[in-house]
């Protein structure tokens, strides 16, 4: 496999869409790392990303330099830092809903965890609510039906 990578390639940026853990275990076997990063157009550039030197697999990685971020109440990821937009061309409305006091809310759920690791979880106007009253991201339900050995793929 690494030989059809090129024979030399040692390390990967993925983004854009989550990469199972497994995924990136695997190619780690095979002395081929592969690190997640996160990032958004507001926020210009990547925000978080795992390094070389500092990796945990299943995660975004941690902050950037100079970039901060925080999980809001309600689960979001939020992202403040020089790299944050300034705002819509023409479209105040949708600025004001999307910064507050320079902290860019990315529509995106998440958790930091005591490393300051990133780990998203699904997006927030995906989220619906139970009979009782739970809020239930789909995409932890699909992932989780999907680890059921019978089951290959999952979608609500």
């Amino acid at each position: 496999m690494k030989a059809n990578l090129g024979g030399k390639f040692r390390i990967g940026i993925s983004g854009g869409a989550p990469l199972a853990k497994e995924i990136a275990e695997f190619f780690h076997s095979l002395d081929v790392l592969i690190l997640e990063g996160y990032g958004l157009t507001e926020c210009t550039t990547a925000a978080s990303v795992n390094r070389p030197s500092r990796f945990r697999f299943g995660t975004v990685g941690p902050a950037l330099p100079g970039t901060e971020l925080r999980i809001a109440d309600d689960g979001e990821v939020l992202i403040k830092g020089p790299n944050i937009f300034q705002g819509y061309y023409k479209n105040e409305k949708a600025t004001a809903e999307t910064l507050e006091d320079g902290w860019l809310h990315t529509g995106d759920l998440g958790r930091l965890d005591e490393d300051g690791f990133l780990t998203l979880n699904g997006r927030k106007k995906h989220m619906f609510v139970t009979a009782y009253g739970r809020n239930v991201n789909p995409e932890w339900v699909e992932a989780e039906l999907a680890q059921q050995a019978p089951i290959a793929q999952a979608w609500l």
